[in-house]
């Protein structure tokens, strides 16, 4: 609901002054001087808005400028004026300064009248006694000392807004329910407009204090909400953001954590709202990596994960410079001079200056910094914006445009800055990228003055290769975002920017380190609400020199497959998304073909396709029951024809498929049996048993060849490949053993003892290379050693918040697929990067994978299939298992799978 706009809005407010009221009103200018004015001889009618620190008179007549009076510059108020009808009841502040904006509705310098005067207002509908007492206690406030001025200001305001309750008028539909209300900040670039929040079951108000921008109320439906996030505001957990389908939004900043945490809660309860896909951080890196959205896409999700959005201008989303060639004609995308070097941050790029800020560095006391100023900072985005927002940076310089020596004027001239300046490191903005250019146009006419050489301030000048056409500047900028060079090495900016780079030792390492302040954790601003000169502090520093975006990546990012890497990637997987992705994946892959960068060839022709296609389409074939109790593992003959499984019963059993009976029950032991594999040749069946040994099997004489103790404890995983065995115990350890050349025996004496795990193995995999080995354990930790050399890679710390039940190496040696008790399965590169997370409802016990599709089984018996490369889940299989699933076999030929739990389960296809 809203009325005719006026000119003023909050932009035209101080640093910390806040919106009162306004009230109609006319407006008696003093006169100045022998000579007048049309303005100065008129009685102007207006909205006079009464604020903490001034008072503003914005006339209905836009020929009119806006007249701003503040109070630190007055002198007195009285009741009564200089010349009045008789009847009017009216007051007056005399001034020795009075401010002039918006004149002829024109945007542009504000105008200040160093000139003693005497304003003159009545006011129209309202108690002019009430307004007086409010008015005086403002004025009076103005001047105390500064902190105390602030301090009582803010207990005025505050008393203020408490006395405003949410209008239930406003209501769209009498079915609405409301649920809950409270106060909160509409956040706009270098705006907080305070209101109440409604939530109803329906939808989202808000009801601003003010009232000069025409807006009584803003909605928003639940039905056309897209997404829902949690913003960090001000260095605090504040604020929250709803985006809407047709891409507009709405921030908001609530007193503390709890009220925030509460209206999202609220938010989330509600049904068309629990439905929202959100995007997983991890998922949306795995797309990224196989190119199925572009670089712009992947940065502005990293943008949005860490907080940066275009409704706070502290906030901003920042994007990497990318061409560093601004003099030539054409580009050439091939060459490296081309780009800038995306290793290194900004403040890097030149030498000289970077020696120098790090001699200072070393002399520096602590906290020490390299970078006093910051890649994005409030000034720095309004820099590139002044000719789109210009009522921002004249919000931000007290009225004023900058020096027309430091205007954003030339793109060549601000690269060359960005390269030399000693505080000049500053990054893009998203609008580099994306929109029509209006950044690079003067559409408004803006006086933006000239240079001391006559040259007037106006469109940006752009590099000679952009034509003189903004939207071909927009367009190879573009072009050279999404290019091969930029695709291969974007990865280490995010590093920078986002990553493990950002903060500590190893920003330190990376010349990549800012003032503390601008950290994410440095200071929870809500902690401090009882300490005003050091909010306001803060606020000032946060302002002045930016913010970091909030730390994503702690291990390094994973690097962008190149175009060719993924098509023969996702070859295969195009088949099965067109099949499970839906109809936004077709169209996708018709778009990418279509411009050349096909997501792979013809997969019907492709044999792999073929097999992977099968995957999808198993059903359920046989079950059966050999064992007396839980089976723990299950493998299969080449031929498909022979199942070996073991029990915590103690037992090996051998079952024919095509007999559909057993052929051989073999006892080993008194303790149960953990694991089983079959050797390269089958020849030999190997079994773990918790008695600490290993059992050798012969398959041609239907008996137990050997037995020794391999561990100082149970053995609770085996994995056979090739020639190598590789086994992990209750003891923490892992050990790695071969097999002679006849595959029927094993030598004694481990390859390798691998003791720098900590809790127990819980699962083991060798890569089919035989590079590496990996062990998913009892903490939740991942461990991975080079087999070829026995040396201990790393280990990376609570993966998951459960033991690891299963894990193994897909996409040849480049993937780490781990699932856990924790309801979760995890997809990692070999640097410890998480590519993808995908959450269940149920503890893991289970998994297998070709690479592009995954099956995990739960300890509800259910069977589950998931698209690890876009994180989105495929079907559930009948349930055929009523307790946990804990062993699935994937045949080599993919046309048969074992599942084991109580049973043995056979799908084919």
């Amino acid at each position: 609901m809203s009325r005719t706009k006026s000119r003023f809005n909050l932009l035209h407010l101080g640093e910390f002054e806040h919106y009162v009221n306004d009230y109609s009103a006319f407006y008696y200018p003093p006169h100045v001087g022998n000579r007048q004015s049309s303005f100065e001889k008129k009685k102007v009618k207006g909205r006079l808005i009464l604020c903490s620190k001034s008072i503003i008179f914005d006339p209905e007549n836009f020929r009119y400028p806006i007249v701003k009076l503040i109070f630190k510059h007055a002198l007195s108020i009285k009741k009564g004026g200089q010349q009045l009808f008789e009847k009017e009841e009216c007051f007056s502040l005399a001034t020795k300064v009075s401010v002039e904006l918006m004149k002829n509705n024109v945007i542009g310098q504000y105008k200040v009248k160093k000139v003693r005067g005497t304003h003159t207002f009545t006011l129209l509908y309202s108690s002019l006694n009430k307004f007086l007492v409010l008015l005086k206690k403002l004025f009076e406030n103005s001047k105390l000392p500064y902190s105390e001025a602030h301090e009582t200001q803010a207990k005025l305001i505050k008393k203020i807004q408490s006395g405003i309750k949410f209008d239930k008028s406003w209501i769209e539909d009498l079915s609405e329910k409301p649920l809950l209300e409270c106060f909160a900040y509409h956040v706009t670039p270098l705006v907080k407009n305070p209101g109440r929040i409604m939530l109803t079951n329906q939808q989202l108000y808000f009801q601003p204090f003010s009232k000069t921008s025409g807006v009584f109320v803003q909605k928003f439906s639940y039905g056309k909400v897209s997404s829902v996030h949690k913003r960090r505001h001000m260095l605090a957990q504040l604020g929250l953001e709803l985006f809407m389908n047709d891409k507009t939004s709405i921030y908001l900043a609530f007193k503390s954590p709890k009220h925030r945490d509460t209206v999202y809660e609220t938010l989330m309860s509600q049904n068309v709202l629990k439905k929202l896909e959100t995007n997983n951080q991890s998922n949306m890196t795995l797309k990224w990596k196989n190119r199925l959205i572009s670089n712009f896409e992947y940065l502005q999700y990293l943008n949005s994960q860490a907080d940066r959005t275009k409704n706070d201008i502290t906030q901003y989303p920042v994007y990497p410079w990318i061409i560093a060639d601004y003099k030539s004609k054409k580009l050439d995308f091939t060459k490296k001079k081309t780009f800038r070097d995306l290793t290194k941050p900004i403040g890097a790029l030149n030498e000289e200056r970077l020696n120098k800020l790090k001699e200072r560095f070393v002399q520096m006391p602590e906290p020490k910094f390299l970078y006093g100023t910051h890649y994005s900072t409030p000034a720095f985005v309004l820099y590139y914006l002044v000719r789109s927002n210009p009522q921002c940076i004249l919000r931000l310089h007290n009225g004023k445009f900058d020096d027309p020596n430091r205007m954003f004027h030339e793109i060549k001239e601000t690269w060359e800055g960005v390269n030399t300046h000693q505080t000049d490191v500053k990054e893009l903005i998203p609008e580099f990228y994306e929109g029509n250019g209006d950044f690079c146009i003067n559409k408004m006419d803006l006086n933006l003055g000239a240079r001391p050489n006559g040259e007037k301030i106006h469109d940006i000048i752009l590099p000679p290769w952009a034509n003189k056409d903004v939207k071909q500047f927009l367009k190879i900028n573009r072009e050279a975002l999404e290019s091969d060079y930029v695709s291969e090495n974007l990865h280490h900016w995010i590093d920078l920017i986002f990553g493990y780079k950002q903060r500590g030792e190893e920003a330190i390492k990376a010349n990549n380190l800012f003032y503390y302040l601008t950290y994410e954790g440095s200071v929870d601003m809500y902690t401090l609400k009882n300490y005003p000169e050091k909010i306001r502090s803060i606020e000032a520093q946060i302002t002045e020199f930016g913010q970091c975006p909030i730390q994503l990546f702690t291990t390094p990012h994973t690097q962008r497959l190149t175009l060719k890497q993924a098509e023969k990637q996702n070859k295969s997987l195009q088949s099965v998304m067109i099949k499970f992705g839906g109809s936004d994946f077709k169209k996708r892959i018709k778009k990418q073909n279509k411009k050349g960068n096909s997501l792979g060839g013809d997969s019907d022709s492709d044999s792999e396709s073929e097999k992977i296609g099968k995957l999808t389409e198993l059903t359920f074939d046989y079950t059966y029951k050999p064992h007396r109790d839980i089976i723990t593992s299950v493998c299969l003959s080449s031929n498909a024809q022979t199942i070996y499984s073991v029990s915590q019963d103690s037992t090996l059993k051998v079952y024919s498929l095509e007999k559909k009976k057993q052929l051989r029950s073999i006892s080993l032991g008194n303790l149960n049996l953990s694991s089983c594999a079959l050797t390269p040749n089958e020849k030999t069946v190997i079994v773990g048993s918790w008695d600490n040994s290993v059992y050798l099997y012969s398959t041609d004489f239907g008996r137990i060849t050997d037995k020794f103790a391999v561990h100082d404890d149970a053995v609770s995983c085996m994995c056979v490949e090739k020639n190598k065995i590789l086994t992990g115990s209750w003891d923490a350890g892992v050990k790695l053993w071969e097999l002679e050349r006849n595959q029927k025996n094993l030598n004694k004496i481990a390859l390798g003892d691998f003791i720098e795990n900590e809790s127990e193995v819980k699962s083991i995999d060798l890569d089919p290379q035989l590079k590496y080995a990996v062990c998913g354990s009892e903490d939740g930790s991942i461990t991975i050693w080079d087999i070829r050399t026995m040396v201990h890679l790393k280990t990376f710390e609570d993966v998951h918040d459960g033991p690891i039940t299963s894990i193994q190496f897909t996409r040849g040696n480049e993937w780490i697929v781990s699932c856990s008790e924790d309801c979760t399965i995890k997809v990692h590169d070999l640097s410890g990067g998480e590519l993808l997370k995908l959450e269940t409802n149920t503890p893991l016990c289970s998994l297998v994978t070709d690479g592009i599709v995954l099956i995990s089984g739960n300890e509800n018996g259910l069977l589950e299939m998931w698209d690890l490369t876009s994180g989105k889940f495929l079907k559930n299989f009948p349930k055929k298992h009523k307790s946990s699933i804990n062993s699935i076999y994937l045949a080599k030929n993919k046309k048969t799978m074992l599942t084991a739990a109580d049973e043995v389960c056979v799908w084919k296809c």
